[in-house]
């Protein structure tokens, strides 16, 4: 040990930008859990959901590789409850629901976490978005809806903001709310303020909403997509021909890298 620095406790938590110290998972928390309501309740300007989801990516990269990850991962799970208490307006006969829904979307985390132990430290947290969105689109098919709140949910009365959804599907807007909480995280979380990261993610947020008003299309509802794994039955032909084209792709992404994940836990094994 040099002369003059005092010696490091052996248990001492890494420190996290822009959150030092051991209360950092408790702030992401609450930070995460106040944007993510923010978000759902100002939904004539819901930009709040861009951000709100990025304090959580920040607690697994926080706490992947320290012995806390699963206890920390109930920050995860607890941040989702109140954001799905929110969305049913904290009506209290929803309790089961909620809980139900922020069991089902911490398993992307908990999932990455698993990949993460078999496929080693560059295993990135782009992993935690095709899972999510798998999960979204199995939803859709065992046609479990009607109490299912979607992150696209969040802009249903924004739709001028998504008149290019036909290509993508309604849950492409899911999939814009997570890559653009994403970039933010890396570009504010992760290793301090990035710049190049932080305009990146602005533009991944404005760049859709500029294109879409340049549009003269009908965007995709939920009731249509619903109407399609339902019924079999959309008036627009090229949505009816593509489906929910992001998260049908996710779907099958997230099998693979989950049987991936298996195998090489199954052969490091042995």
């Amino acid at each position: 040990m040099e002369k003059g620095k005092a010696p490091q406790p052996s248990n001492a938590e890494p420190a996290f930008p822009p959150f030092g110290g051991r209360g950092a998972v408790w702030w992401l928390f609450i930070s995460s859990s106040a944007l993510l309501s923010a978000g759902w309740f100002m939904k004539p300007f819901p930009v709040f959901m861009f951000i709100g989801l990025a304090p959580l990516f920040a607690i697994v990269d926080r706490t992947i590789d320290s012995q806390h990850f699963w206890e920390k991962s109930e920050m995860i799970l607890l941040s989702l409850v109140v954001f799905f208490f929110s969305a049913f307006l904290f009506d209290s006969s929803s309790i089961v629901n909620v809980l139900v829904l922020a069991i089902i979307f911490t398993l992307p985390f908990l999932g990455f976490a698993y990949i993460y132990k078999n496929l080693g430290p560059r295993t990135g947290k782009f992993i935690i978005i095709i899972l999510w969105l798998g999960i979204e689109y199995a939803l859709v098919k065992i046609q479990w809806t009607d109490q299912i709140i979607f992150l696209a949910d969040a802009l249903q009365i924004k739709n001028n903001w998504l008149r290019w959804n036909n290509e993508t599907g309604y849950l492409g807007a899911s999939a814009w709310i997570l890559l653009a909480n994403w970039i933010f995280y890396a570009g504010t979380l992760r290793n301090g303020l990035n710049w190049f990261l932080i305009f990146l993610a602005l533009a991944v947020v404005t760049g859709p909403i500029v294109y879409s008003l340049m549009l003269d299309a009908k965007p995709i509802l939920r009731t249509e997509m619903i109407e399609l794994y339902r019924d079999n039955s959309v008036a627009d032909v090229g949505y009816s021909a593509k489906g929910e084209l992001v998260t049908r792709t996710c779907a099958w992404l997230s099998l693979l890298i989950v049987l991936f994940a298996v195998v090489k836990s199954r052969v490091t094994k042995k």
